[in-house]
C-alpha cells in the first residue's frame, strides 16, 4: 500500500449488515450503518482536500460465534492500518 498520509479503518460486523435478512438486529445493524457512514464521511473529507490519507472500509465476519477480526488481523489484514473505528450500541434499563 503506498501511503500519503495515515492509514483509518473503519469496520462493520457482517452479521449486521445482513440484520434484515435473518442475521439478528440487536443494534449491530445500527453499528454497521453508521461504521459505513464514518467511512463515507472520512473519503468525502479526503477527496475535498480537508483530511489527507486512506481510508479502508473492513466487513468482520463470524464475529459471534469465534471473533473474525482476530482471523483477520493474524492473517494481516490491518497491517499497514494506523487505526480502527469502531463502537457499539449499548443500552441499559433502569430497573425501578
Amino acid at each position: 500500500m503506498t501511503r500519503c498520509g495515515p492509514v483509518a479503518a473503519s469496520r462493520c460486523r457482517e452479521e449486521a449488515a445482513r440484520a434484515g435478512a435473518g442475521g439478528h438486529g440487536c443494534g449491530h445493524n445500527l453499528f454497521g450503518a453508521g461504521s459505513l457512514g464514518a467511512a463515507i464521511a472520512i473519503k468525502e473529507q479526503i477527496a475535498a482536500g480537508k483530511l489527507k490519507g486512506t481510508v479502508i472500509f473492513f466487513g468482520t465476519p463470524a464475529e459471534e460465534d469465534v471473533g473474525g477480526k482476530i482471523y483477520m488481523a493474524r492473517d494481516g489484514l490491518f497491517d499497514g492500518v494506523d487505526a480502527v473505528l469502531a463502537g457499539i450500541r449499548r443500552t441499559t434499563r433502569r430497573r425501578t
